[in-house]
């Protein structure tokens, strides 16, 4: 130290040390380590509130397989549909048909080609290889099979029994058997009668018809045209089926709906990939979201519901026709099917075919013996089209015998099954297994063996 006079300066040169002691640092691995436990635990405990919030949210227990497969359903929207196609699919609650099929200027409908798995659908519209349309001979049998989905089963699964039966026979042993299927599902009467005139109409020949039917003509209407009155003689579901573009209205409305489903499949899309398809939270984000757009949709379904009610056109319903009770209808209904099998009998008689009209099986009318599995899969308690099939079936087969005793060649096929405990049926509306299919094409033959002009059936005149 210096000091100057009365002043001073000192000059100190300190150093500054830590206090004597052990040294801890916080490494950063620790701090890595750390968060990564904490992240994880807030998650877990998001994940654990996610799970019991969904099951608040929905009023289902979350699972994965649940919502896996409902977002597998947001993403079958086709984008195939056009809007008259979506209009359909919403307003009769059906995924499949209507994107398959179009209208025909005289049938009502048939199926459309390049909708269709390649080769299958004719350019006619019929699901055969081959358009419908063969010359007579000698040596061909030529057998067009009318109907519905039961028939055009038959037509492509039990074609081929048939004609083993057949060709047992020495009637048909050195002949060619040709079977062509121009049935198709949901046809009732009078499209089987439409479709053969108009068959013929373009140089078809037939030396045989066999006409399966009488299910749809009782059991689909007051389900789907009753309900929106159309006319009982009109199509399945014709409601949907002609352009609705005239109506602004409800074309915007149909166009809305159209674009909320667009949304719910990309959201879908979205939430379905990794990583947010794996975490119950995100789920739960998906889930609020698609709700919020099938609420509007719903919306927009109303609203076209209640637009459709007060003013439906008239290309959808065609006349008004109203009936005092339920006995009415359904006489009405077996009215138009006898009155078409007679009509479709004339018709043959005048171009030399054989017709042979089957009334087809169906479980509601409780001839067959069933075990619980097999009543599980074929019986529905509250299935849309049975009460249709009960009480329109006994008048069928009023009707049918009435047609035998005019000359029709009509067989009621109800009791087929009543000696079989095998399952036949598979579905709970009216469909048969190979099984059925094949007891049907040996009791068809035995009918067509049995007609006294069967030996006939040769073709060209």
């Amino acid at each position: 130290m210096t000091v100057y006079g009365n002043r001073s300066r000192i000059t100190m040169n300190t150093r500054y040390t830590r206090a004597p002691g052990p040294r801890t640092p916080i490494r950063l691995h620790k701090r890595v380590a750390f968060g990564v436990v904490t992240a994880i635990a807030v998650y877990a405990v998001i994940e654990l509130m996610s799970f019991a919030a969904y099951g608040f949210a929905t009023g289902t227990v979350f699972s994965w397989h649940a919502v896996r497969n409902e977002q597998q359903s947001r993403l079958s929207f086709n984008d195939g549909f056009d809007l008259h196609q979506w209009d359909a699919h919403r307003i009769a609650g059906d995924t499949t048909w209507i994107a398959l099929e179009t209208l025909h200027p005289y049938v009502g409908y048939v199926y459309l080609p390049e909708k269709n798995t390649p080769g299958q659908i004719s350019e006619y519209g019929y699901r055969d290889r081959q358009p419908p349309f063969h010359r007579r001979s000698d040596d061909k049998v030529i057998i067009g099979v009318v109907g519905g989905s039961v028939a055009e089963q038959f037509a492509l699964n039990g074609a081929r029994r048939l004609m083993e039966v057949l060709q047992e026979s020495p009637q048909f042993a050195s002949k060619q058997l040709v079977v062509v299927n121009v049935a198709i599902r949901g046809y009732k009467q009078p499209q089987q009668l439409l479709t053969i005139t108009w068959l013929l109409t373009l140089g078809a020949e037939f030396d045989m018809i066999i006409n399966i039917d009488g299910f749809n003509e009782v059991a689909l209407h007051e389900k789907e045209n009753g309900s929106r009155k159309v006319f009982p003689a009109f199509p399945r579901s014709w409601y949907v089926r002609p352009d609705a573009g005239s109506d602004p209205v409800r074309r915007r409305l149909i166009g809305h709906d159209f674009f909320l489903q667009f949304q719910r499949r990309d959201l879908a899309r979205t939430w379905a990939a990794a990583p947010w398809r794996h975490s119950v939270f995100c789920t739960l984000l998906w889930k609020w979201q698609d709700n919020r757009l099938r609420r509007k949709s719903d919306q927009t379904m109303q609203m076209l519901q209640k637009h459709t009610d007060v003013r439906p056109p008239y290309v959808c319903t065609g006349p008004l026709r109203t009936f005092d009770d339920p006995a009415e209808l359904y006489a009405h209904l077996v009215e138009i099917w006898k009155n078409s099998s007679i009509q479709l009998d004339h018709l043959c008689r005048a171009n030399g075919i054989t017709y042979f009209h089957f009334l087809q099986p169906n479980q509601y009318t409780g001839f067959k013996p069933m075990s619980d599995e097999e009543r599980r899969v074929a019986i529905a308690a509250a299935h849309p089209y049975r009460r249709g099939a009960e009480r329109g079936y006994p008048l069928l087969i009023r009707a049918g015998s009435e047609l035998a005793q005019h000359g029709l060649r009509f067989t009621e096929l109800t009791g087929l099954f009543s000696n079989v405990s095998e399952p036949v049926y598979t579905d709970d509306c009216c469909h048969v297994n190979q099984l059925g299919d094949d007891l049907m094409a040996e009791r068809i033959a035995a009918v067509i063996l049995a007609d006294g002009s069967a030996g006939q059936v040769s073709g060209a005149e």
